[in-house]
């Protein structure tokens, strides 16, 4: 007798690029590909990529058919109904809840696993009966007001690092609460290659950082940390993304003559930058980051990385003397530049010993451990819901 598929769907705002989604279509991809007993769809709440694939949407390799999309209308951008919007909201926002719950009634999950607050909140206002699984990816941090209502209809929490944990303990005691940290899906390096192939001299130290191209990314303070390192002629400093932060780094880097920086615009293979990179390097201080997916791929290729000392960051980094990388704090909020700069100076002149300490931790973040944990969840909450 042919034995059942678990249904396992996974619902997200809207697919652009971040670390959040990148997670999402990573986890899914791999549960597709790996795990024979499941079938895995993923519904986007507000698709617009009406005319081409984003590289993100493009590297989801789940059946085509469980792709479901509810598609996005602004109605708040259109002038023609701004004084009609109090009016078309509620009606748009009835069609848009129609929309979804068509999908699901027509995947008909076994459980869904939604991610990121937006996601969550529309999801569990359905009043489905089959176990929902949410993921915080940092959100449950801001302060809205009905956070802990969400967190309240949720089967189960999934935190994606021990300070979204605490941060949720501090304040709810949900029904079910785990961490789970991200996973990078492992990605094979073509055969010969290097610099050479994207134009970069690897005889230079490199530093790398990908990010969303938000100011509080750091941007800005990785450029003056790097003018003002001490091996700066010997260096470069690769910017991955792009966005408002981005556009200020290429401002900064006009007006100060600053030498060594590219910039490659937005990519889906920041592997392959990473594995040409001698350190990953990300100055945030953004409150609700968690767990950063470009620092945890640099400890996968065994490159050190020098972050800031926020949200989960300290764990990937670790502690004592097998620390694989230089936590930098913050005062204000912000980055301390001085110990940005002593930081990079710190991993440069004792390189080795950071990037023997990445071998001893590459293997926690693999995408492997990281499915497992979370069909252990879903499975135990299946078996629940059918008793």
């Amino acid at each position: 007798m042919k034995k059942t598929k678990k249904k396992i769907l996974f619902i997200i705002p809207k697919l652009k690029m971040g670390g959040g989604e990148k997670l999402i279509v990573d986890l899914a991809s791999f549960i597709a590909k790996n795990y024979a007993t499941y079938e895995v769809g993923l519904l986007n709440l507000n698709y617009k990529n009406f005319h081409n694939k984003n590289p993100l949407e493009a590297s989801l390799e789940i059946n085509e058919d469980n792709y479901f999309k509810c598609l996005y209308f602004n109605i708040l951008t259109l002038s023609l109904v701004r004084k009609l919007v109090f009016w078309v909201k509620p009606f748009y926002n009835y069609i848009h809840k129609a929309c979804i719950i068509r999908h699901i009634k027509k995947f008909k999950p076994n459980l869904i696993n939604s991610h990121l607050m937006d996601a969550d909140r529309l999801t569990l206002s359905l009043g489905l009966k089959i176990p929902v699984v949410i993921t915080d990816h940092g959100d449950y941090k801001n302060e809205y007001p009905d956070r802990w209502t969400i967190l309240s209809k949720a089967s189960a929490v999934v935190c994606v690092s021990e300070s979204n944990k605490t941060n949720i303990y501090n304040n709810y005691n949900p029904k079910e609460l785990h961490v789970i940290e991200n996973g990078i899906l492992l990605k094979e390096i073509p055969k010969g290659f290097s610099g050479k192939n994207l134009n970069i001299d690897e005889k230079k130290f490199i530093f790398s950082m990908a990010a969303r191209g938000v100011r509080e990314k750091g941007w800005l303070e990785a450029l003056e940390s790097f003018r003002l390192f001490k091996h700066y002629r010997k260096s470069l400093l690769i910017f991955i993304g792009e966005g408002p932060g981005i556009e200020e780094a290429k401002q900064h880097v006009q007006d100060n003559n600053i030498k060594g920086v590219i910039f490659t615009g937005l990519i889906i293979n920041t592997y392959l930058f990473t594995a040409i990179s001698d350190v990953v390097i990300l100055p945030t201080y953004i409150k609700t980051e968690s767990l950063p997916l470009s620092l945890l791929e640099g400890i996968v290729a065994e490159k050190p990385v020098v972050a800031s000392n926020i949200g989960g960051i300290p764990g990937i980094i670790g502690h004592n003397a097998d620390k694989a990388g230089v936590l930098v704090h913050l005062k204000n909020g912000k980055i301390i530049l001085d110990e940005l700069i002593w930081a990079m100076n710190e991993v440069y002149e004792n390189y080795y010993i950071y990037k023997a300490n990445t071998q001893k931790k590459k293997n926690e973040y693999t995408m492997k451990n990281c499915a497992e944990k979370y069909l252990g969840v879903f499975d135990r909450l299946i078996r629940s819901s059918n008793i």
